[in-house]
């Protein structure tokens, strides 16, 4: 701002009452304040100052003096001590044109402090003395250009700012390293009030700024922040969930290998069943990083149709809302049955609650999932056959491992298995095993080629003769344990006979299990057992 200049006649009425946001500045007064001095007949003064600032103005409020015929407004970004108008001084009301309060001081900077004093003026007697605010100066908004950062991934993210301005380049700050790039605004983008930024760290903060250059100083015009994602998985196609969208809708738009991500913080709620179509050769649904919260999905079911190489869950908090998490079974809007071919089924940093199951295959023409995995996960209260094959005779799902997971509260059996199959569970941390059905149960006692391994894993609070398998599994089954711990509130069958007995209950254990929380607070307990969470 041209502090030598700039003149201001703009006169704005505004009600006696102080508006929200009014930053009340207490003028200084003496005792004698409303005593006329004969010696220089002065006016009065004003005993109260407000602002009101915005951008690139600011309101200011006082209350009127009597015998006032116009009042001076005297604003700079030095603090005001010269008896007359000081140095570099915008003066306001020159003219005689500020006849009562309020009034609206225009040609201000944005994100600027400024020291402001007022004065009472007369034609026929000597102003009054200068109004000096308690509180040392006002400042001015921030201006904001910038309207969105957008299409956030782990390397690029989308900036848009209101076209055509006034701007000459970004300074953009990674937060973590303080390294600051320097990207020039060119016309084409200026007009087009969009630029994707490129190049950039995942799972990082930056800040970014828009400046204009003038004389050599650069002003700032608007700042947001926003953190990056994980990378996403090469060859995948990014397609970004808001709570309006219908999932079937956005699904039957894609093929191929698709990230449907679900922003951060951020809640969204499937009201029926989600159906990935044939067209989809892989998805990943997506929990996007960066929030104070997890992605939240509350579902119905989610079925795949068609061959998929990968079907993933990743950094997701989801309520199944007592229903069966992954569901391949034919719904009731559905013309054909189920076929389908999946590599893989990775569930990956998510907590699951409130499910029926976490995997069931119920029937189909042809169920086939090669591996079915759990890790980094926490699954929370599982009401029914947490993997539950044994409904459908055609399923074929040779592999199911959990790994550095936390079980809490499961109801039923954690595997229920038709067909040959190899079940793992390796640094997991279980509690609250429910029921009274075993860990792994199978259908037919003919079944042959059936493992179930159990390592490295803590066993707490679980009941009474905890078994790890049924009869009709005790003949063909291979079963290993190795490391496993169990706490003394709960009694095993033979079966889990090589389970290591801890003279300690859960309670004495962990620092609050019925709030979820499994840090290990026993310092004799043994190191680097159970879900790695809860002991790094």
């Amino acid at each position: 701002m041209n502090m030598n200049f700039i003149k201001s006649t703009k006169y704005t009425v505004l009600s006696g009452l102080f508006i929200a946001l009014t930053v009340l500045l207490s003028s200084c007064e003496k005792a004698n304040d409303w005593e006329t001095d004969s010696a220089y007949n002065r006016l009065f003064r004003s005993t109260k100052l407000a602002v009101s600032p915005s951008i690139n103005d600011a309101e200011v409020i006082w209350n009127n003096t009597i015998n006032t015929d116009y009042y001076i407004i005297e604003v700079n970004t030095s603090e005001l001590t010269a008896e007359n108008y000081q140095e570099g001084s915008v003066i306001f009301g020159e003219d005689k044109s500020i006849k009562s309060s309020p009034y609206t001081i225009e040609g201000l900077d944005a994100n600027t402090s400024y020291y402001i004093r007022i004065r009472s003026c007369s034609e026929t007697a000597s102003p009054s003395k200068w109004v000096y605010p308690e509180n040392t100066s006002f400042k001015t908004k921030t201006e904001q250009l910038i309207e969105e950062i957008s299409t956030i991934t782990g390397s690029t993210a989308i900036i848009t700012w209101k076209k055509n301005q006034s701007v000459t380049h970004f300074l953009l700050t990674n937060t973590e390293t303080s390294a600051v790039t320097n990207i020039p605004i060119s016309s084409e983008m200026n007009a087009e009030g969009s630029y994707q930024l490129t190049d950039l760290a995942a799972s990082t903060t930056y800040t970014i700024g828009i400046y204009n250059t003038v004389n050599g100083e650069d002003i700032l015009r608007g700042e947001k922040s926003f953190q990056t994602t994980e990378n996403f998985p090469d060859g995948y196609t990014p397609v970004y969930l808001t709570v309006a969208d219908d999932p079937n809708e956005v699904l039957a738009a894609q093929s191929g290998n698709v990230v449907l991500v679900v922003p951060h913080s951020t809640a969204i709620t499937f009201s029926k069943t989600v159906i990935v179509p044939e067209a989809v050769t892989s998805i990943v649904f997506w929990g996007a990083s960066g929030g104070a919260e997890q992605a939240t999905m509350t579902t119905k079911t989610i079925l795949t149709l068609g061959n998929k190489d990968v079907v993933r869950f990743y950094n997701l908090n989801v309520d199944a809302q007592g229903d069966y998490f992954f569901n391949l079974q034919k719904g009731a809007d559905m013309t054909d049955d189920i076929s389908t071919n999946i590599n893989t089924l990775l569930i990956e940093s998510c907590t699951i609650s409130n499910s029926k199951s976490l995997v069931r295959a119920k029937e189909g023409i042809s169920i086939q999932i090669n591996k079915v995995s759990v890790n980094k996960s926490i699954i929370n209260g599982c009401s029914g056959d947490m993997f539950a094959y044994k409904e459908s005779t055609v399923a074929q799902i040779p592999v199911t491992e959990i790994t550095n997971s936390t079980l809490i509260k499961p109801q039923g059996r954690i595997f229920y298995a038709g067909n040959a199959a190899s079940f793992s569970i390796d640094y997991c941390t279980m509690y609250g095993w429910g029921g009274s059905k075993a860990m792994l149960e199978l259908g037919d006692k003919n079944t042959l080629g059936m493992s179930l391994a159990i390592k490295n894993t803590i066993l707490a609070n679980g009941g009474s003769n905890r078994k790890a398998h049924n009869a009709n599994a005790a003949a063909n089954l291979s079963l290993t344990i190795e490391k496993v711990y169990g706490t003394n509130d709960m009694t095993f069958h033979s079966t889990l006979g090589d389970v290591t007995k801890y003279d300690k209950p859960s309670t004495e254990v962990f620092e609050n299990p019925e709030e979820g929380n499994f840090k290990i607070i026993d310092a004799l307990f043994p190191s680097s057992i159970g879900d790695p969470r809860w002991t790094e």
